[in-house]
């Protein structure tokens, strides 16, 4: 990185590393973002479907959450032959 410096001496207060110094890879932020955009299109597909089973079934986030959650192991269930 820097030849004859040590490039811990140059953190700051906190002692460590940027993630960029410390991998060397100059793409971690464009990676994260990356990662943070597919989380984000997760989520909100997600949210979605929970949205929709507390419409549909009128109870309350929570409990359409869990109902999701049940219908998903269910479907897997039955996918793998078990049920």
């Amino acid at each position: 990185m820097y030849p004859g410096r040590d490039p811990a001496a140059r953190c700051g207060p906190g002692g460590s590393l940027g993630r960029t110094e410390a991998t060397g890879f100059g793409n971690v932020a464009q990676a994260e973002d990356e990662v943070l955009g597919k989380l984000d299109e997760k989520m909100s597909v997600v949210f979605a479907g929970v949205l929709a089973m507390a419409r549909k079934t009128e109870v309350y986030m929570r409990d359409a959450a869990y109902m999701v959650a049940i219908d998903r192991g269910a479907t897997a269930m039955k996918l793998r032959g078990w049920v």
